[in-house]
């Protein structure tokens, strides 16, 4: 058993991700208090990864295999999902509609899934470069399913997601995307696969 540490002067740490390298992503507390995202490697310890400008807080959900951390950057109104490399640094991977975002999965070839949240309701999300920006799961499956997706949490090297959903039980009144909470019914958990 291995102590990963803590950031400088900090004083707790919580790890959460961990890919086949052995590098390691998570949270921990500066010296200042506040929570910043992390990468650890067994050759450099723990790096403190930042915030996006302007936020207070960070923290780092998964690592790719090739190196590619995701997570959430949290400001004073909006939390903000980012993508780390160690060329570029933090970015920011945009949101729907200016709501807060966060990032929960990350694949080897760079797909990024996660969650969209507003006052009304959350929307599960899909990023990649190849797809340029940011785009709503609810509008890549049918109209008509009767099904809001809410929250992506996993997507594998086929592309294949694991995402949340709510079900309506009230079929005369069609779902819409911001009032789930008005018609939905249980939530179901639903995989998606791309097609050609």
């Amino acid at each position: 058993m291995t102590s990963l540490g803590t950031l400088p002067e900090g004083g707790t740490s919580e790890a959460y991700g961990i890919n086949n390298t052995g590098m390691v992503v998570g949270v921990a507390s500066t010296q200042s208090g506040e929570k910043h995202a992390f990468l650890w490697t067994s050759g450099n310890g723990m790096k403190d990864l930042g915030t996006l400008p302007g936020d207070t807080a960070s923290e780092a959900r998964k690592i790719s295999t090739t190196g590619t951390v995701i997570g959430s950057s949290i400001g004073t109104n909006v939390t903000r999902a980012f993508m780390w490399t160690a060329g570029d640094g933090m970015r920011d991977i945009g949101a729907l509609n200016g709501d807060s975002t966060s990032a929960l999965d990350i694949n080897n070839n760079g797909e990024i899934v996660g969650t969209s949240t507003a006052s009304m309701s959350g929307h599960a999300f899909y990023w990649s470069a190849a797809a340029t920006g940011i785009k709503d799961l609810n509008d890549l499956i049918p109209a008509d399913s009767g099904v809001i997706l809410t929250s992506a949490t996993t997507i594998n090297n086929a592309g294949w997601i694991l995402a949340l959903g709510a079900v309506t039980n009230d079929k005369s009144q069609p779902l819409q995307l911001d009032d789930t909470h008005h018609h939905a019914g249980p939530i179901h958990t639903f995989l998606l696969k791309p097609v050609d």
